[in-house]
């Protein structure tokens, strides 16, 4: 009986060194968890920040391209009456030139043209 009372007691000494082990390496985990959270907490905030940052971007950059494709309807519009004096029925455009002053101009003679006239 002695021997099943020690045996007991051993075993019970075992079961709480486990259960001691097993709590620490609980409590090690969550640590190591909610560090993990914290961490993802911020990298979600700053992919937020750039996520609105991006998102400003595009908008600036769709206002750019609608600004830029009515600036080509323009052009296209004042060749139309230079060239032809009102809508023609079949003609090509030249996107690399424009009207100034009345004249049918290419681009880069635009500033040379603006020069002389200041």
């Amino acid at each position: 009986m002695v021997k099943a009372n020690v045996e007991l007691e051993l075993s019970n000494m075992r079961c709480t060194e486990i259960k001691a082990r097993e709590k620490s390496r609980v409590a090690y985990v969550e640590s190591q968890l909610e560090a993990k959270v914290e961490e993802l907490k911020a990298k979600h905030a700053t992919l937020k920040a750039e996520k609105s940052l991006v998102a400003a971007e595009l908008e600036k950059l769709q206002d750019n391209v609608l600004g830029l494709c009515e600036e080509s309807f323009k052009q296209i519009v004042r060749q139309t009456f230079v060239l032809y004096n009102g809508f023609p029925s079949d003609g090509d455009f030249d996107l690399t030139k424009d009207v100034f002053e009345g004249r049918y101009v290419a681009f880069e003679n635009i500033h040379v043209v603006e020069d002389r006239c200041s």
